[in-house]
């Protein structure tokens, strides 16, 4: 696979903001994973000014080269018991965008995240499976022509408790990373994030399904190839979850997707009665039960952010059917099955449209 490289100048400006980072021990780099149909730079520009919460902010166009723009910016904003402040840069190539930051969890969550859903639906924030974890980290090592070993996982299962794996405290021990994903499978689990590391601990980093990539060691060059095929596999869902809306079709038919199991879960009324709660506790949205019955579910959503609708039911006891309606954006389904690989259970995705 050839991975167009980061220009020189770029490389230069992030590899000097990398750097700055390191010389404190405890810190990490941050990289999240966006799809943005427009300007990423120009989006989140008309969102801060146009904001009416307390921020305090700079943001500013760096370079534009070869199909790459880079852009550095800080934000501080007050929260209700404290302020969150960091500088980030964000780097875009065509739709596919990074935010590359410093910033601790809470300035991620409440800076970050923030603005993102403040640009939805232009910006899509997507997901990663542990199917895709395990093949991104083997393509990453076969690529590197290194061995990775892991040091700690954390994997959940449909309950939505975790637990967590950990190979050693002090004393370094070398277990492949691809034994996490096993032991998580034999226990009906899947890999949430994992932290890991190579020989010499020259590539010293962590990966989990929500896309974000932490590394404590090297430098952004050296993950790029990674982050990139990230986002080849953000864009390949943002491809499956596009024109699904009936007003957009012939005679404005229905193009459904499917969320399949490999056991007929919904047989189990607990499964059922979960899968209602977590559909409950999905933020952002409206939704009414119009049935839940033995086994059959059908629940209709509304996407408070964009008006999106669509209904989820249940199909032969062993998935789920997606069914987008007048009005259904790639962004709203692609927050939906996020949030239900993270909260119920992972599926590979089918389009059921026959197109």
């Amino acid at each position: 696979m050839t991975v167009t490289p980061v220009p020189a100048e770029m490389s230069l400006f992030l590899g000097n903001y990398v750097s700055d980072v390191f010389k404190n021990k405890r810190n990490e780099v941050k990289v999240l994973s966006l799809i943005s149909k427009k300007s990423f730079s120009e989006l989140l520009e008309n969102a801060l000014s146009s904001s009416i919460d307390r921020f305090d902010w700079s943001f500013e166009k760096i370079l534009d080269r070869e199909n790459f723009v880079l852009s550095k910016g800080n934000l501080r904003r007050d929260l209700y018991v404290r302020s969150i402040r960091s500088d980030f840069y964000v780097l875009e190539n065509g739709p596919y965008t990074y935010v590359i930051t410093r910033g601790n969890k809470r300035f991620i969550k409440s800076g970050i995240y923030y603005l993102i859903r403040k640009l939805y639906p232009e910006v899509i924030m997507a997901y990663l499976t542990s199917m895709d974890i395990y093949e991104l980290l083997n393509n990453f090592r076969k690529n590197k022509e290194v061995d990775i070993y892991y040091k700690r996982a954390v994997s959940k299962n449909m309950s939505g408790e975790q637990d967590t794996d950990v190979t050693y405290k002090r004393k370094v021990v070398k277990v492949d990373f691809r034994e996490a994903f096993r032991k998580a499978s034999s226990q009906e689990q899947w890999v949430d994030k994992i932290l890991l590391f190579t020989d010499g601990f020259r590539y010293h980093f962590n990966l989990s399904r929500d896309g974000i990539l932490k590394f404590k060691q090297g430098s952004f060059n050296d993950y790029w190839s990674l982050l990139v095929q990230i986002c080849d596999r953000y864009m390949d869902r943002v491809k499956l979850f596009s024109n699904r809306s009936r007003l957009d079709q012939p005679y404005h038919r229905t193009k459904p997707l499917i969320f399949p199991f490999q056991e007929p879960i919904f047989d189990d009324v607990i499964i059922r009665n979960q899968f209602l709660d977590i559909i409950g506790e999905y933020p952002f949205c409206f939704y009414s039960v119009v049935h839940a019955g033995n086994p059959h579910i059908h629940v209709n959503v509304v996407d408070k952010l964009d008006k999106s609708m669509y209904s989820l039911r249940t199909h032969s006891s062993n998935s789920i059917i997606i069914g987008p309606q007048i009005k259904t954006t790639e962004a709203s389904i692609m927050r939906i099955l996020k949030y239900l690989v993270e909260n119920f259970r992972e599926a590979n995705i089918v389009d059921l449209s026959g197109d």
